[in-house]
């Protein structure tokens, strides 16, 4: 796999994806063989990382079934972060998730 731009690029990016009562999604792009599910905040602390991780992402596939068979990629952007994480492998630990 290469790191080019062009790896980056989605078929399809939707906004603000609801699912009844049960869950929402604030970006979610896809192409052939992945998804991409995006979690946007003003402010951002540990507790909505955790949240995003343990909880909306695991149930994401279960909620937007027409996904289960691709790969997922996941992130969170904020205007203000309230925390920095300390050395690369503390961040690369809470933005990795294996569903």
């Amino acid at each position: 796999m290469t790191n080019s731009t062009q790896d980056l690029q989605f078929e399809r990016i939707r906004r603000n994806v609801k699912v009844k009562g049960r869950g929402e999604y604030d970006i979610v792009a896809d192409d052939k063989g992945r998804v991409l599910v995006i979690e946007v905040k003003n402010k951002l602390d540990r507790r909505m990382v955790d949240e995003f991780m343990q909880k909306k992402l695991p149930r994401f596939k279960i909620l937007l079934p027409e996904y289960q068979d691709r790969n997922m990629l996941a992130g969170i952007g904020a205007l203000s972060p309230s925390f920095i994480f300390s050395t690369k492998k503390q961040a690369g630990r809470c933005f990795h998730a294996n569903i």
